[in-house]
């Protein structure tokens, strides 16, 4: 299926099985979205807009993998839940694009191959569940709630930027493998607890 514009799936149950799913235009979810794929969910869209209010959810034994070519952005508030697991080849990201209290929400693990982009809108889970980072993870946001475990694998780069001494706390289980680098501004806090088998700069 080649989606060269706009195409938009309004809630609702939706299954995808084997060939291409994609295009040259976006891919824009609204409501709450279930989609299944024993093959894997792989989108291979320019852009995916997951709106404010919008849920994502995994049907049984579904995977989602984003291309490299792709930038799938969660605005404000929205779910992302079921998925045995996400991979993100592309560009992930994660924003608040207006005032007052945002949750990104996210219960299926994400491993992070390309770029992760968190600018704003607390990042939580209920289950606790983990990014593992092998690509290069920003965190820009600033004095906002963050709920996942983080692990940094070999060859992955956690950047903090931003703002010299605006801190952004990260209270769970951050582990920094060897081969890792975690890059901090100066006046920033160290995430605690910290497991650390490599460099810190």
């Amino acid at each position: 299926m080649d989606v060269p514009g706009t195409l938009t799936l309004q809630g609702g149950s939706h299954r995808f099985e084997g060939g291409t799913f994609g295009g040259t235009g976006s891919l824009n979810f609204s409501g709450t979205t279930t989609i299944t794929s024993t093959t894997g969910f792989v989108p291979a869209f320019d852009t995916i807009n997951l709106p404010n209010s919008a849920t994502i959810s995994g049907g049984p034994n579904t995977a989602m993998t984003l291309p490299a070519a792709t930038t799938f952005i969660a605005a404000n508030t929205n779910i992302i839940n079921g998925f045995t697991g996400i991979t993100n080849n592309g560009t992930l990201e994660f924003i608040q694009t207006v005032g007052g209290t945002y949750n990104h929400t996210i219960e299926s693990d994400i491993t992070n191959n390309g770029t992760l982009n968190w600018s704003g809108g607390n990042m939580l889970s209920a289950s606790g569940k983990t990014i593992f980072n092998y690509g290069t993870f920003n965190i820009s946001a600033f004095n906002f709630s963050f709920g996942l475990n983080v692990v940094n694998k070999n060859g992955g780069t956690v950047n903090r930027t931003g703002v010299n001494n605006n801190n952004q706390t990260i209270p769970t289980v951050f582990t920094n493998e060897a081969g890792g680098m975690l890059n901090v501004l100066p006046g920033a806090t160290l995430p605690s607890p910290m497991h650390c088998t490599t460099a810190v700069r």
